[in-house]
């Protein structure tokens, strides 16, 4: 995975979002790469 797409992926894991957010995004992080970039 490109580093700057991980890198703004996990701003997205920060407390400032609420739980439901932080978990849809590390699930993409973890199992779908390609929509993790189309959502970003």
């Amino acid at each position: 995975m490109d580093n700057t797409v991980l890198e703004k992926a996990k701003k997205w894991t920060s407390d400032t979002f609420d739980t439901e957010t932080r978990n849809a995004v590390q699930n993409l992080i973890d199992t779908n790469e390609t929509e993790l970039v189309e959502f970003l």
